[in-house]
């Protein structure tokens, strides 16, 4: 299953927002089979994978940044997973995000 990710990665306020997110969207397409998440080991490594991604895209590119802008780039995964979970819509890794999130 290939699902493309539109993320909204939008900060409450974009003056303050670092130069990672000057685009308040970005894409990536994100590749798994449905097989992997039948067993919760699978969902889990899928999940992870995920956030991976999700991570590489949020984070700015400078140590510098990444430093100072860690609020930024929390926020930026934190509703990313969640609109990414709810885009793909598996039962598996929903129940996976939804334990995670506590």
């Amino acid at each position: 299953m290939k699902t493309q990710i539109i993320a909204l990665a939008s900060i409450a306020s974009l003056a303050l927002a670092p130069a990672a997110f000057a685009s308040d969207k970005f894409e990536f397409d994100f590749k798994f089979s449905p097989v992997e998440v039948s067993t919760e080991i699978g969902a889990e490594k899928v999940y992870e994978a995920l956030e991976e991604v999700i991570k590489s895209k949020c984070e700015p590119d400078s140590r510098r940044a990444k430093i100072r802008d860690h609020v930024y780039t929390e926020a930026c995964v934190s509703r990313t997973i969640e609109q990414a979970i709810a885009d793909i819509d598996d039962p598996a890794l929903t129940a996976l995000h939804e334990d995670r999130r506590g």
